[in-house]
């Protein structure tokens, strides 16, 4: 964990290491979920933070979620103290066993409690990854007739859903971050967040509401990022062809490196 700038991280990685008859290092049973939930705590922190008083906005996108603690947290604080949730999910059938016990109750929560929002996102042009929880202090921080840039913004980004497994059997990581709304790299989460809903529906519609946002929202907040900080940047998916942004940022950053490059990731596709 640590901090750049304003922004403060911390990431929970699950590092595997279950060791059963058949079963890979990086992939865990039913026996070692208790142990492993609790270390990692994600589902936990999650429910704090919906139950927190001062969050007022919570919004969740995942292709499978199968946490009802989440769900349900989510569910009582929509309908008792009125914390606005959007929940941006993938439309299989439910139920589909327990990767979508939490997905089912969300749906159910939704017809009856008008805070809670539910948009299909669907499966047009891939899977739905978008794998973000945001939590925020103010309902909308860039919102021109109420600034509240000070406001707290919370967010989880990972490599699993909220399923099952995700929070914890397999080797997944978790970066939380938080900080002002005026951070980039929070107004960029808080901007894709606002923006997803259309993706699906239309396509051009979602980049417009999203370079609109960012646009809004560095123009009222400038920039955080003093001399001498290392910048990070939020690049949301679908990335835009012929030339993906992260690739692009990605290929820049090598070509501008004097001593050394240090990469982490899953897999290299790209020539």
């Amino acid at each position: 964990e640590g901090v750049v700038g304003d922004l403060a991280w911390e990431l929970r990685a699950n590092g595997g290491g279950c060791k059963h008859p058949g079963k890979p290092a990086t992939w865990c049973d039913e026996s070692d979920r208790a142990g492993i939930l609790s270390d990692m705590a994600i589902e936990d922190t999650m429910v704090d933070l919906i139950r927190s008083p001062r969050i007022r906005f919570v919004a969740i996108s995942y292709y499978a979620v199968g946490s009802p603690r989440v769900a349900d947290a989510l569910c009582e604080q929509a309908a008792s103290r009125q914390l606005q949730v959007s929940a941006i999910l993938q439309d299989w059938p439910v139920p589909r066993g327990a990767g979508s016990n939490g997905y089912k109750k969300i749906f159910e929560c939704a017809a009856t409690t008008p805070n809670l929002r539910v948009v299909k996102l669907g499966g047009q042009g891939g899977i739905h990854h978008a794998k973000i929880f945001l939590a925020s202090e103010s309902l909308d921080p860039f919102d021109p007739t109420m600034p509240d840039l000070k406001a707290k913004i919370l967010v989880t980004v990972s490599s699993a859903n909220l399923s099952h497994n995700g929070v914890g059997m397999h080797l997944e990581n978790w970066l939380i971050m938080n900080g002002p709304a005026s951070n980039p790299v929070l107004r960029g989460n808080w901007c894709y967040v606002k923006a997803l809903p259309l993706l699906a529906k239309n396509r051009p519609e979602f980049h417009e509401v999203h370079r609109t946002c960012l646009a809004n929202a560095q123009a009222m907040s400038g920039t955080s990022s003093g001399a001498g900080v290392t910048p990070i940047e939020f690049i949301p998916m679908p990335a835009t062809k012929p030339a993906p942004k992260a690739i692009d940022s990605l290929l820049a950053l090598i070509a501008g490196s004097r001593e050394s490059v240090k990469v982490a990731a899953h897999i290299f596709t790209a020539s």
